[in-house]
């Protein structure tokens, strides 16, 4: 949520003329990282959920390009646009590292449909990939609250 202040923060001083432009896109691309979180997190698969992260890192991608333009048109100053584009670098990362995590897990799950790892009784692996994966969501959740 704080990358979401701070799009709306760094386009309220942009040209009026651009408010249904560049401001509208921005603001659009930056509350859909959240959105598209949120909405994979409330899936019921690990599937869905890659695939609601792969369009949050789609939108980090396009707010990144968005707010570049901005300050290729002079409507900010690099120095203004350096906190969204620190925040969405670190986004980026952690989205992409979630994602492979669960990408990873849910590969091993459809490549083990026969529950050789239940058979195995080998519960700890499988419980510390799980808690990998709740530890690393829990903190992008957190992340996302930040200045909530």
């Amino acid at each position: 949520m704080a990358l979401v202040k701070e799009v709306y923060r760094l386009t309220r001083s942009f040209p009026p003329n651009e408010r249904f432009g560049l401001v509208s896109q921005l603001r659009r691309a930056a509350v859909s990282v959240p959105s598209n979180i949120a909405e994979g997190q409330s899936r019921h698969t690990a599937g869905e959920f890659v695939q609601f992260l792969s369009h949050a890192e789609g939108s980090l991608a396009e707010l990144e390009t968005q707010v570049l333009i901005a300050v290729d048109l002079d409507f900010c100053r690099k120095e203004e646009a350096n906190q969204a584009l620190a925040q969405i670098e670190e986004l980026q990362r952690m989205l992409n590292s979630l994602r492979q995590k669960l990408a990873t897990r849910h590969s091993s799950l459809l490549l083990t449909r026969d529950l050789s790892l239940l058979a195995q009784k080998d519960y700890g692996r499988l419980t510390l990939e799980v808690t990998e994966i709740k530890q690393m969501l829990a903190s992008l959740i957190q992340k996302l609250n930040v200045d909530r």
